[in-house]
């Protein structure tokens, strides 16, 4: 069974992006109307745990647009400024180590909606308690994005259109940066599974009880089950533990955001997991979420992914007995196989052709061989040794002394 790579990259405070095509997504992430929270007295409780991320360069810019806005270079009448959301800031005794805003306007037709977003990293409820007096006196819309500390503000007649809009694009960055911490080689380390569910506990407070989050879960028990030594076994009880999430994450109706390749990681891994157990009973059910990463694998970003999914749904297949699916989609899987760097491509056709016991049923089937034949990589070149590098191999030469 093959299996699909990873290349982890840093984020510092910020938020990254990743342009994919449109899935499925159900009215809970854009029909609920985000509502203004309460304004807390200033001193009624001591400030929230400030969260790990930062709202820099969260302002929707290219392809991260809300669907149906685009960008406006001109500023909506009456929309929270940043001089004005500053003031605030120094009035609560925050400077720019503690106090963040970024301003925008969004417009759909000729509506037009005016976007502050703000980090608070000190005397939240101060500052909340001011600006959301400000927010009531003038018709502004407030929502938290995942935490009390970090808050859009949004002025219009769309103004809860749009936020509901972005709702969809906060969810949907805050899992990919989750995402980011747990997987590759950083992977195993506490610090990056810790923020990871961190992110998840931000994207509940946007969307209650989402498939995006058990998945991310399930992804950190995945981990925290693999050996910790060589030669150690996996810890079954958290490989349960994930299997579990996974569950939720893949169940019918579970809530995705529009795209992201989280998805494709989550439905991967658990396919692995449940192959990994050589259990019939859960042959199905690993099948199905081979399927998922493959239907949706326009969002993996790296070809080696994608045949890896191809690759495990080909096995899947064949070990259940579908043997035209097995057929059809090893075909895919050698046409992604072939993008590879040319020494991957090899080894893993080798173990295709000869080793891998999954494929099996396939090798009685004459239209293996052939597919094997008309597919087979060509053998490295041999480089030619350069002029005067001693010949290999045969006699020695012997020295000029004659010894």
């Amino acid at each position: 069974m093959g299996s699909g790579g990873d290349a982890m990259h840093s984020l510092p405070r910020v938020l990254v992006f990743v342009s994919a095509l449109m899935l499925l997504v159900t009215p809970a992430f854009a029909e609920d109307d985000p509502a203004a929270p309460e304004a807390p007295a200033a001193k009624s409780k001591p400030d929230p745990v400030i969260p790990g991320y930062s709202i820099e360069f969260l302002m929707p810019s290219g392809d991260s647009v809300p669907e149906g806005w685009k960008v406006s270079d001109r500023a909506a009448a009456g929309a929270p400024s940043e001089d004005g959301l500053t003031e605030l800031a120094e009035s609560c005794k925050l400077d720019d180590d503690t106090f963040y805003v970024e301003v925008g306007t969004l417009q759909s037709g000729s509506d037009k909606v005016g976007i502050a977003m703000l980090d608070i990293d000190e005397n939240v409820w101060a500052y909340r308690a001011k600006l959301d007096a400000q927010a009531s006196a003038n018709g502004w819309t407030v929502m938290e994005l995942g935490s009390p500390s970090r808050v859009v503000v949004a002025s219009g007649a769309q103004a809860k259109a749009a936020l509901a809009k972005l709702k969809v694009h906060v969810v949907y960055a805050i899992g990919e940066m989750a995402m980011n911490r747990v997987r590759g080689r950083s992977a195993m380390e506490a610090a990056g599974q810790e923020a990871a569910l961190e992110y998840t506990k931000a994207i509940g407070e946007l969307v209650p009880d989402t498939g995006l989050a058990h998945g991310l879960v399930g992804r950190v028990h995945w981990l925290r089950a693999m050996p910790k030594k060589r030669g150690e076994k996996p810890d079954k009880a958290l490989q349960d533990k994930a299997i579990a999430s996974f569950k939720k994450a893949l169940a019918d109706g579970a809530k995705h955001p529009p795209k992201g390749r989280v998805l494709v990681w989550i439905s991967g891994t658990h396919g692995n997991l449940l192959m990994e157990k050589k259990d019939k009973s859960l042959m199905k059910e690993a099948t199905r979420s081979f399927e998922i990463a493959v239907e949706h694998e326009v969002d993996a970003p790296t070809n080696n992914q994608r045949y890896g999914n191809r690759y495990n749904l080909t096995c899947a297949y064949a070990r259940l007995g579908r043997i035209e699916d097995a057929f059809k989609m090893l075909k895919k899987s050698i046409e992604t196989g072939k993008t590879l760097p040319e020494g991957q491509w090899r080894q893993s056709f080798k173990h295709m052709e000869e080793k891998d016991p999954d494929l099996a049923a396939l090798r009685e089937d004459p239209r293996f061989s052939k597919l094997m034949a008309d597919n087979r990589p060509a053998e490295p070149k041999k480089r030619p040794m350069p002029k005067g590098h001693p010949p290999v191999g045969g006699d020695k030469p012997k020295p000029k002394d004659g010894r």
